[in-house]
């Protein structure tokens, strides 16, 4: 069987080594290994999405705070100076 070349949606997403990063079912200790793996790799992927979405929403408070704070001091310094 020939095997066709990989879409560039395989490509973006990185399929041909997603998929090398399982076992084979020859040298898998137990039949569920296999959605073990998955399970737990998924896991780590939506972990990393969360703690990426902490560390932005972290920056951006800091940044929004940051703001707040020398629009005040802008302010007061303007109505001081009036």
């Amino acid at each position: 069987m020939t095997q066709r070349p990989p879409s560039e949606y395989e490509k973006y997403l990185r399929v041909p080594e997603l998929l090398a990063l399982q076992k084979p079912g020859e040298i898998r200790a137990h039949h569920d290994e296999l959605l073990f793996q998955i399970v737990h790799q998924v896991e780590e992927l939506w972990m990393k999405l969360a703690l990426e979405e902490v560390v932005l929403t972290r920056a951006a408070s800091i940044a929004t705070s940051w703001c707040r704070r020398a629009t005040r001091s802008l302010a007061s310094s303007r109505s001081s100076s009036s």
